[in-house]
């Protein structure tokens, strides 16, 4: 029997350059004696490469090896002086002009011994060029299908993530011309991730789906100094966390069950939900067990849409989209009020990281949409009215120290906002 080989190889780049800068305005408020307090300047482009061969030697037996190689040209000044006074000098957080790279590469195989059931397996490996961290990963999972409409399933895999590139480089001077720079030596996060599912097809093109999960994360960057911080918060404010010293002593928990019911388009018409059920905790290196900043307890979603074809060839179509978006308020780290007012400037009581509950979350987005396809080429003209967050929803992003009122107020997301598009297919 002779061997079939497919192998696909893709090449991607991408660049992004951004620069900040925050002023700090005098008390009682003047504008006109504003003082620089953050200035940032970053750029950094990434060169992507990934390619794979399958190999399928029978019916039974497949294989696929691989590998990824994406290499970081970064460049970061970060200078600091927040809180301080116009005349103080700026800490050098970030000053990073350098190169680094993520190696990957894997070999997973596939076996069927009958009809019906399916055993996957195989490791996956990664290698950080800065850090110098490796690690080996293994993989598997069992399929059985019961039937044409019944499969039920478990996998099981060890799952490393990189830290963010602007944490590696952050830094501190400890002493007049002594800056820490460890974090650059960070290892990966890593976790055992096991899942256990059943998948249902019933009626024509609707498929439900039921799945359990836990996840025992470990190797999470905390603070060698006693305190309930912990990277695995780490982008609910869209930020990075200004922290060096730190090391892989964190650990934390995810479980839940996860609900899917879907509809696959036909006559038009499409409904995606989803609904879970979870809990999201973790431990700082004060071996505190807390919330995560991510910890939603419940999160829901209902996607459906309809499209009517239009026009004597039935070449054209108005499309309806409708998404609805629930979720448990996120877990926040209060601001410590009397410090604040102290020093001028926000401050937070990180002896009680993560004790807020904030308000849950609600969005609902419909959008209409009219495309016009050519009849002579391939060639099609979308037209689109967004309406995001209907109802206008006053949905909490965070609680911030007003310096200048003295108060503690919210932080709202994005309220009602109609936006227009223009898409062109060819």
């Amino acid at each position: 029997m002779v061997n079939l080989f497919q192998d696909k190889t893709v090449v991607s780049y991408a660049s992004t350059t951004s620069n900040f800068q925050q002023y700090q305005y005098p008390l009682p408020l003047n504008f006109t004696n504003r003082w620089l307090t953050f200035d940032v300047k970053t750029s950094s482009s990434t060169v992507r490469v990934s390619s794979f061969i399958n190999t399928k030697f029978n019916a039974k037996w497949s294989l696929r090896n691989g590998i990824l190689v994406e290499a970081f040209q970064h460049k970061d000044l970060t200078l600091s002086r927040d809180g301080k006074p116009a005349t103080a000098p700026f800490d050098i957080q970030r000053n990073f002009n350098g190169n680094s790279t993520l190696l990957q590469a894997y070999s997973q195989f596939r076996f069927k011994p009958t009809n019906d059931i399916t055993f996957t397996g195989g490791l996956h490996q990664m290698y950080f060029t800065l850090s110098q961290k490796n690690i080996i990963e293994p993989r598997a999972g069992i399929s059985y299908q019961i039937n044409n409409n019944n499969t039920i399933m478990f996998n099981y895999g060890l799952h490393s993530q990189m830290q963010p590139l602007p944490v590696y480089f952050f830094q501190k001077e400890i002493s007049p011309g002594v800056l820490n720079t460890t974090n650059k030596d960070l290892d990966f996060t890593k976790a055992h991730h096991f899942v256990v599912g059943y998948e249902k097809r019933f009626l024509q093109n609707w498929r439900l789906k039921a799945e359990a999960y836990y996840q025992h994360i470990f190797n999470v960057p905390v603070e060698k100094i006693s305190s309930g911080f912990s990277m695995l918060n780490a982008g609910a404010d869209f930020g990075f966390p200004d922290k060096t010293n730190l090391q892989n002593n964190g650990t934390g928990s995810n479980y839940g069950i996860e609900l899917t019911l879907e509809k696959f388009l036909s006559n038009g018409f499409y409904v995606l939900t989803s609904s879970s059920i979870f809990s999201a905790k973790y431990k700082g290196s004060d071996g505190i067990e807390r919330n995560s900043s991510f910890n939603y307890g419940y999160a829901a979603n209902i996607l459906g849409g309809k499209e009517w074809k239009l026009g004597k060839a039935q070449k054209n179509a108005f499309t309806i989209d409708i998404k609805l978006t629930t979720l448990g308020g996120r877990y926040a780290t209060p601001v410590d009020f009397a410090a604040s007012i102290a020093q001028g400037r926000e401050i937070l009581d990180e002896t009680r990281f993560n004790a807020d509950k904030l308000r849950n979350y609600f969005r609902l987005d419909t959008k209409f949409g009219f495309r016009i396809n050519s009849s002579k080429r391939k060639v099609s003209h979308t037209f689109y009215l967004d309406l995001q967050n209907v109802t206008n929803q006053k949905n909490i992003f965070l609680r911030r120290y007003n310096a200048q009122r003295q108060t503690i107020g919210d932080v709202n997301q994005i309220g009602f906002f109609p936006d227009l598009l223009y898409r062109l297919q060819f």
